[in-house]
């Protein structure tokens, strides 16, 4: 890899993002890595503050996957992926999948944990309302279609 290569990982929310900041990442050697939460959410000054001449950068950040919980997911999945790819076309991409039932419920259950009223069919809008999660936002298909056109070649699914 260059001296200026970057790799992101970009979640999903709920596919064991945590652990591998705290307990995979932090110990691959021969890679400066950058994990979130960054100190005083100092996301770029912390990543120049780390990168380190002939080492990959890999940072990590489920948040560009988007925010589940805002009716938009899926929109900014796609705006975060597309300035990736204009500020670093070369980077190269990981992101996280998990079977559907288990992660919607987990989804659905940090949402409670985080103080969320709705029920789950009010949740997921399968009252006839519009869900915070939409149908669209669980299409890992469109998700890695967009990844695989902008990073063509340099995307690594991981699955739980």
């Amino acid at each position: 890899m260059s001296e200026s290569q970057m790799i992101f990982h970009v979640g999903l929310h709920k596919t064991a993002t945590s652990f591998l900041q705290r307990r995979i990442y932090p110990l691959l050697e021969g890679i400066a890595y950058a994990g979130y939460p960054p100190p005083d959410g100092q996301t770029l000054r912390r990543v120049a503050g780390l990168m380190r001449p002939g080492l990959p950068m890999l940072v990590s950040d489920e948040q560009l996957s988007g925010h589940p919980f805002r009716r938009s997911w899926i929109e900014e999945f796609e705006t975060n992926v597309r300035g990736l790819a204009a500020l670093f076309p070369d980077a190269r991409i990981i992101v996280g999948f998990r079977h559907h039932r288990p992660w919607v419920i987990s989804i659905y259950k940090q949402y409670l944990n985080k103080g969320g009223t709705r029920t789950l069919a009010a949740f997921l809008g399968l009252d006839g309302a519009d869900g915070l999660i939409r149908e669209r936002d669980t299409r890992f298909g469109t998700r890695l279609d967009l990844l695989e056109a902008l990073f063509p070649g340099r995307v690594f699914v991981h699955t739980q």
